[in-house]
């Protein structure tokens, strides 16, 4: 197996590399930010509880929002540009999450991230499409699935240095602002990643 996934084509590869950063990005972001509403923003349990239910509803309605438009502009404009402007989106709305601390501004950077996972939705599987090579497409699919897998786990590993770092500096916020930007670079190196996908009349 080992051998078929160092065979893969480069394309694959840098779509993968791309998925894994963009996913563990968000997923970190939605894993720790019932915690930071409570830690950061000073919200009540009960109130960190609701607010977060919010955010996770604009998250949603947002993905679901932009999706389908999105999926209708991917053979129009193509799907690389698509998971560029994903990328650049979310990034903008992580560095927001960063240096605004409130609620508004947290709605506001939440917001931007659901936008950019909407347009990401959309394009990141159709370019897969593209890239998997017809005589494997069940092996090349379910490593795609794997990927996901990847993205996942990575996204939840920021709770250790979260409470490391505040421990450390006897701070709320340090440790939060150190995963939130290590999410914006990962969305941003998305963007950068899926400029590596060889152009094509498909792509």
């Amino acid at each position: 197996m080992l051998t078929r996934i160092r065979q893969a084509p480069p394309n694959f590869l840098w779509w993968s590399v791309n998925r894994i950063l963009f996913w563990s990005a968000a997923i970190a972001i939605r894993t720790f930010l019932l915690n930071y509403l409570d830690d950061v923003l000073g919200l009540t349990p009960a109130e960190a509880q609701a607010m977060s239910s919010r955010l996770l509803i604009v998250l949603g309605t947002g993905i679901f929002a932009i999706a389908l438009p999105a999926g209708m502009l991917v053979d129009r404009i193509g799907r690389r540009p698509l998971l560029m402007a994903a990328g650049v989106l979310a990034a903008v709305g992580g560095a927001i999450l960063i240096v605004g601390q409130s609620l508004a501004f947290t709605f506001v950077g939440c917001g931007l991230i659901a936008v950019g996972a909407g347009i990401y939705a959309s394009a990141s599987w159709a370019l897969a499409t593209t890239l998997i090579p017809t005589a494997e497409g069940a092996f090349y699919l379910a490593l795609a699935n794997s990927v996901i897998i990847v993205g996942s786990a990575g996204g939840r590993l920021g709770g250790p240095l979260i409470d490391g770092l505040n421990w450390l500096f006897g701070t709320v916020a340090l440790g939060y602002q150190v995963v939130f930007a290590i999410a914006t670079v990962f969305f941003a190196g998305s963007a950068l990643t899926a400029k590596m996908i060889t152009s094509s009349n498909r792509t």
